[in-house]
């Protein structure tokens, strides 16, 4: 691990001790102003540290090793990501308000369009490599995952790279995404279906899978 790995994987305790701190001045003391920092630390201050971190360091796409010697973009990244993960919390509450989770999506950049339905439980990994179109429906609990790490002797292979949603696309509850999944315009993944590294779906093999499944929901039916 290098110099600046061990400097960037202090922001998460940094983070939490900063949202702990502002938590109990406005327990202390409420105001509107000690409100309005404990929102700045817990959106706003992760995402400028990681808009800087992105200036300095890109996030490189493609394939990688992690233990190398060299410092990784995307290690950076995740490190200050990984606050949501441990409070999901804070961004179930973005998606209960309209348009603010696409926005928070923007802000780290992906490209997401309008019309973007996010049920609460939605797990977006890599928030800046996501590109989807508009009026997309994402069911309960739909994993969507922009890097994969697999050993290989004694190297980390990461892979990294975007998870690309054509316009109209209905996401069906447990769906899970890997690393350039690629789905074309107004397709239908049904329930629990896994798109693995690479796979790309059309609308055809979309009504595909609608229709297998309706073909032995009408046959459970009839044998019940």
């Amino acid at each position: 691990m290098t110099i600046t790995s061990r400097v960037i994987s202090m922001v998460p305790p940094f983070l939490i001790a900063a949202i702990t701190s502002s938590a109990m001045w406005l327990l202390h003391a409420p105001s509107l102003s000690r409100l309005l920092l404990l929102l700045f630390v817990i959106y706003l201050l992760p995402l400028l540290i990681y808009r800087l971190h992105n200036f300095v360091s890109p996030l490189q796409h493609g394939v990688s090793d992690l233990a190398a010697p060299c410092y990784s973009s995307w290690w950076g990244g995740h490190q200050i990501q990984i606050l949501y993960a441990v409070f999901p919390v804070f961004e179930r509450v973005l998606r209960v308000i309209p348009g603010a989770y696409s926005m928070w999506l923007r802000a780290w950049g992906s490209s997401i369009g309008r019309g973007v339905y996010w049920t609460p439980q939605v797990e977006i990994h890599d928030r800046g490599s996501m590109v989807i179109g508009d009026g997309v429906v994402f069911g309960h609990k739909v994993e969507c995952y922009g890097h994969v790490i697999k050993p290989r002797g004694d190297r980390l292979m990461l892979y990294c790279e975007r998870v690309i949603i054509g316009s109209g696309t209905f996401v069906g509850a447990g769906v899970r995404m890997g690393p350039g999944t690629k789905v074309g315009e107004n397709c239908f993944i049904p329930l629990l279906h896994e798109l693995r590294i690479n796979e790309r779906l059309d609308q055809k093999q979309g009504e595909e899978m609608r229709s297998t499944r309706s073909d032995r929901e009408v046959s459970r039916s009839h044998t019940t």
